[in-house]
């Protein structure tokens, strides 16, 4: 997992929104999840603090071609759905109930 709490949420070329879900607030609030699928040369780690693409920079390889993005508050970067489902099933106030 990598994290950047500071990364704005963007949208690039061929992102696909692959899993939804809702968690409750105290208990009784809902808020929404959602994993987004990305290509990995947009990976965070390879924007500059100017939020300039660093070329250069290595892309994350990954099992299926995409990075996963989870947004809880900030956001999360794992290389599988599967990784960002169960971090996100592993936070203090889920589970989560997923749409998918």
């Amino acid at each position: 997992m990598n994290e950047n709490p500071g990364y704005r949420e963007l949208e690039f070329e061929g992102d696909r929104v692959v899993a939804t879900g809702t968690w409750l607030y105290g208990g009784v609030a809902p808020r929404k999840v959602k994993i987004i699928a990305r290509d990995p040369k947009f990976a965070y780690t390879r924007w500059d603090e100017d939020d300039e693409l660093i070329n250069d920079a290595p892309i994350p390889e990954t099992r299926d071609g995409s990075i996963y993005v989870l947004s809880l508050g900030s956001y999360q970067f794992f290389l599988t759905l599967e990784e960002a489902k169960a971090h996100a099933n592993a936070q203090p106030w889920a589970p989560i109930e997923w749409d998918d």
